[in-house]
């Protein structure tokens, strides 16, 4: 049995383990690898029968951890013990944070889910932490099911971010921090990587095109680009949100940034604590490098709650002051130089301390953003620090900061007592070396920039006929790439996903055709997601392999002539009509004008929102109800230069 067309077992709670695990595994086969839990939509009933299921196991996930041998699950599928639990604990796991978590606050609250069972509790928590039993069932679940993970990831939080990448954010995160997330400051790990905004392009394949179209979603909201209606349209249908949210989230999303205090005991050990200020290296030779530091606006709004001043020092020297606004908020710089205006630079600064009215607030070891660190790297066109096992672009310049007795053979240092600076114009290329004393300390690992593809397709009705305007139809995107792994219509404010079929990649469900769309009055795009690339595409409407529509009745009434005169033609020799005819609307254009058979024929180009304009104003004003003949409205083919037919 193949999983994509398997159903849904329905959940009894005398199943045993596989049963569970194939209802579940069915519902994550139907997308494309990485996927979060989110995106499966596992329901509120689900969740509640895997939390009451795991009750009833008493000793068994024990015995689950251990057995690592595959087992046959369903025909062709197999899998162990410990990776079907893995994947239903992490599964409730997941939806456990994503409804009663707080940001930050994490396996404390997912442990009370399990603690009905005390045997099997004991398992898989220590001081409410997963134990390495739990972790290593987690890990192999993860994997079979195809989640995103950063387990073995060095320098993360490995199962605290993992869990986090199956749901975006929590409810009690978003109503707390989204109009600071939206405003770029105090971005999470998770967001980050869903959004693909992290730098190490190791993390890349993590990027969801759903969530990175909530979130542009939110932010054209809260900028007022979009109204609340067609946000909560949207919303309705992401995968990251619950439709119960909706409501309060739109409600937040418009809320002004306000400093909040925060609680100690929401910060665990485990959680990912945003950095107070991030570095920044402005420098473009022959001018002097200058290292700052942005402030993270956040979480200073946090610290400073109740305050009315902040005195900012580095390394002792004051380089910055914030007064607190009537209006609430801070006034002040949030990007902080190292050294007093004039003073040679300091390239190599040691902390930031962070006073008000004389009281220490909070001191920020640089060592922990590796400023510190013997060889420091930097975009030079966008200031940010960068990983030096990292892929580099070879046509962006980089800088390095770097200890006194390294060089890079042939090109200049701009030297200060305890740093030096270099600046690495482009190309990049793998002959740049950093040296000390002759042994090689780093040289740039690259990549290659791959041409950008060049997709065309076109979008047709599903079963090859005409559509009448005004109806709804089934379509079908052909053309696509042989590697496309997603493929989403784009049709003004609505998206549709799409599914791969035979003939190419159709609608499950009809879509509106209406004149406007026929017309390209209205949006219609098509975004295709490859293993290495997103792309968004205008479908071609071509005459014969495309669109094709049958006419619209609009209204009865005698018909105009081809000079805009009221006139009469037998139903049976239509009138053809063009722009100019409706109007005079648009630009000038070529004509080509014939007899046919008692009727006129006006062609030219088309502007279609000249057209659709045209239509509303003249049609009304040449109707009449004594008239008996039909007057009828269609388009001729679907193409830049269209036709009215009226009949």
């Amino acid at each position: 049995m193949e999983a994509d067309s398997a159903t849904f077992p329905e959940l009894d709670p005398a199943m045993e383990l596989e049963q569970v695990f194939w209802h579940f595994f069915v519902k994550f086969q139907r997308f494309p690898t990485p996927k979060s839990v989110a995106e499966a939509r596992v329901t509120p009933a689900e969740v509640e029968f895997l939390e009451q299921w795991f009750a009833r196991q008493f000793g068994k996930p024990r015995n689950w951890c251990d057995r690592t041998w595959q087992e046959q699950v369903e025909e062709d599928t197999t899998a162990s013990s410990r990776e079907m639990f893995g994947a239903l604990f992490l599964i409730l796991a997941s939806e456990v944070c994503r409804d009663r978590c707080s940001e930050d606050l994490v396996w404390p609250t997912v442990a009370t889910a399990f603690i009905a069972n005390k045997t099997t509790y004991s398992v898989l928590f220590a001081n409410q932490q997963p134990t390495e039993i739990c972790k290593t069932a987690m890990a192999a679940g993860a994997r079979k099911l195809g989640l995103r993970n950063l387990i073995e990831r060095e320098g993360k939080q490995e199962y605290f971010d993992t869990l986090k990448l199956q749901i975006g954010f929590t409810f009690q995160g978003a109503t707390r921090r989204m109009p600071e997330w939206l405003d770029g400051f105090g971005h999470t790990t998770a967001v980050k990587l869903l959004n693909g905004f992290e730098s190490d392009s190791n993390l890349c394949s993590f990027t969801s095109c759903s969530f990175q179209d909530l979130w542009q979603t939110l932010r054209d909201f809260r900028a007022s680009r979009i109204s609340e209606s067609a946000a909560s349209a949207f919303l309705r249908d992401s995968p990251w949100v619950r439709v119960s949210w909706i409501p309060q989230l739109l409600e937040v999303t418009k809320l002004r940034r306000a400093p909040r205090a925060a609680s100690s005991s929401e910060i665990p050990d485990e959680a990912v604590v945003e950095a107070f200020c991030e570095p920044v290296l402005r420098w473009r030779p022959p001018e002097k490098p200058s290292l700052q530091f942005r402030l993270n606006e956040g979480r200073m709004c946090e610290l400073l709650a109740g305050k009315d001043t902040a005195i900012f020092a580095i390394d002792g020297v004051i380089v910055g002051r914030w007064q607190v606004e009537l209006g609430g908020g801070f006034r002040g710089d949030r990007l902080l130089g190292c050294q007093k205006p004039g003073d040679t630079p300091n390239l190599r600064p040691r902390r930031l301390t962070i006073t008000s009215d004389g009281e220490p607030l909070e001191e920020v070891d640089f060592s922990d953003l590796g400023i510190t660190e013997p060889v420091v790297l930097f975009d030079a066109a966008a200031g940010c620090k960068k990983e030096l096992g990292g892929n580099l672009d070879p046509n962006c310049d980089y800088a390095l900061l770097c200890d006194t007795d390294m060089m890079v053979p042939d090109v200049p240092a701009w030297k200060t007592k305890n740093r030096y600076a270099f600046f690495l114009n482009r190309p990049l290329t793998v002959d740049t070396r950093l040296l000390c004393d002759e042994t090689l300390c780093w040289q740039p690992q690259l990549f290659d920039r791959k041409p950008r593809r060049v997709i065309r397709v076109s979008i047709e009705s599903l079963n090859g006929k005409s559509i009448a305007l005004g109806s709804e139809a089934q379509l079908v995107i052909k053309d696509a790439p042989e590697d496309a792994e997603q493929v989403t219509l784009l049709v003004a404010d609505r998206k549709c996903f799409l599914v791969l079929s035979q003939i190419g990649w159709s609608t499950t469900t009809p879509m509106p055709i209406s004149l406007e769309m026929a017309m390209g009055a209205q949006r219609v795009r098509v975004r295709i997601k490859g293993p290495d690339y997103v792309q968004t595409v205008v479908p071609k409407l071509r005459e014969g392999a495309s669109l094709r529509y049958w006419p619209l009745r609009v209204i009865r009434g005698p018909l105009p002539d081809r000079d805009g005169k009221i006139g009469h033609c037998r139903p049976e020799r239509p009138a053809r009509l063009g722009k100019s005819t409706l109007g005079n609307v648009g630009r000038k254009r070529r004509h080509d004008s014939r007899r046919n058979s008692g009727g006129s024929w006006l062609r030219g180009d088309v502007c279609p929102h000249a057209l659709w304009e045209g239509i509303q104003q003249v049609v009304p004003a040449h109707a009449s109800t004594d008239s008996q003949w039909p007057y009828y409205l269609g388009l001729e083919g679907c193409r830049s230069s269209a036709n009215c037919i009226f009949r």
